[in-house]
């Protein structure tokens, strides 16, 4: 797609960014390296659009699992029924420790990284009443957790990559 404008939008100055959306034009930044250079200007409304939203304040992680998005957010997890994009539906969350960094889920199952607290398994096979069905003390902060099948593979920052048999 060839751009359809430039327009620098990085102020030296006070070293900040700035992004803007119009009608159907995305300003986006280039490389961090190149700020002083132009941005630019690209038309997405071919492929991107929006289409519905949830307020969940501090949503920093989304995994979506089947209908249901998993939202990570510091101090707990969200769980929304998205089986309707356009009409999506807060079913309940679940308290965790503020220092959550990731989110991964499968068959109803969420898995978080909580850094020094090691992994959660979050039971949402009823989304509208999660539990904290377990947990698992890491040999140094979880910051990262992907799944497949039976097992959860948790990026350790201390201790690299940990295979968990979730089976």
């Amino acid at each position: 797609m060839q751009p359809l404008c430039s327009l620098s939008l990085f102020d030296a100055a006070t070293r900040r960014l700035a992004f803007a959306v119009l009608t159907v034009l995305a300003f986006i930044a280039a490389n961090p390296s190149s700020f002083a250079h132009a941005q630019t200007c690209v038309d997405y409304s071919d492929y991107a659009h929006w289409v519905g939203s949830l307020s969940i304040p501090q949503a920093a992680r989304v995994e979506v699992d089947g209908t249901h998005a998993y939202v990570l957010r510091p101090g707990g997890l969200d769980i929304a029924d998205i089986s309707d994009p356009a009409t999506l539906t807060a079913l309940a969350s679940v308290g965790l420790p503020a220092s959550t960094s990731d989110v991964a889920a499968q068959d109803g199952f969420a898995y978080v990284a909580v850094d020094s607290a090691g992994l959660k398994i979050v039971d949402a096979t009823n989304p509208a009443a999660p539990f904290l069905a377990g947990s698992l003390i890491t040999p140094g902060p979880a910051q990262g957790v992907a799944v497949s099948g039976g097992l959860a593979f948790v990026a350790c920052a201390s201790a690299g990559l940990l295979v968990v048999d979730i089976s």
